[in-house]
């Protein structure tokens, strides 16, 4: 039966808990299906299903608990506002500690590698890691986590996380080329680049992947 609310702050609050209800009882298979007519054979060869492990249900639980927190989201929410005309938003969030991605789950990660659960590898390159919590899913499979942010405010919380933070344009080029006082391979090679949510946000996306 449908409700009506003439109240429009009862009517944001009913609708945020009906909405919170239809996503906590879900597994929200939709959002790992793909449209095979858009993707090349040999796209479809390489592709690896996921699904809603336990990892991202426990991410998803969390966020819809801290959406509760009405004190805190109002601080955010006046203190972005703020930050926003001295920095970027990313930087704000990152200042905030708020906004955090999900992207992939450890175990999700090791499928798409490949690998078993015992599988170990050196470095991890992660361009563009954010605040690093993405990189902390894959941080286990290696001996050493190397990352690049643009932000200087990200770029604290990754030093904050003990990740390697090298200099975003001289990632690939030998220590003496670097402006950098973190120590990097001789020779940078990595097990695993990764580059997530990045494409659609640098100007050439293309020399960055060649």
């Amino acid at each position: 039966m449908a409700v009506k609310l003439r109240s429009p702050l009862a009517r944001m609050i009913y609708e945020k808990f009906e909405h919170a209800q239809e996503h906590m009882h879900s597994h929200h298979e939709y959002w790992y299906n793909i449209r095979n007519e858009y993707l090349s054979t040999e796209l479809l060869k390489i592709f690896v299903q996921s699904e809603q492990d336990e990892e991202t249900t426990d991410f998803l639980q969390t966020c819809y608990e801290k959406s509760d927190w009405f004190f805190t989201q109002l601080y955010h929410s006046i203190s972005k506002s703020i930050l926003t005309w001295f920095m970027t938003v990313t930087s704000a969030n990152g200042l905030l500690n708020r906004g955090s991605m999900f992207v992939i789950s450890t175990s999700q990660f090791r499928r798409l590698l490949g690998v078993n659960d015992h599988w170990h590898a050196k470095r991890l390159l992660d361009l563009g890691a954010g605040d690093g919590k993405v990189t902390a899913k894959m941080a286990p499979l290696f001996d050493e986590v190397y990352t690049t942010e643009m932000s200087p405010v990200m770029r604290w919380r990754l030093n904050q996380a003990n990740f390697t933070v090298l200099d975003v344009d001289k990632w690939d080029q030998p220590p003496e080329a670097c402006d950098t006082l973190t120590a990097i391979p001789a020779q940078p090679q990595y097990d695993v680049i990764s580059c997530l949510n990045l494409l659609d946000r640098c100007c050439t996306p293309l020399t960055l992947l060649r």
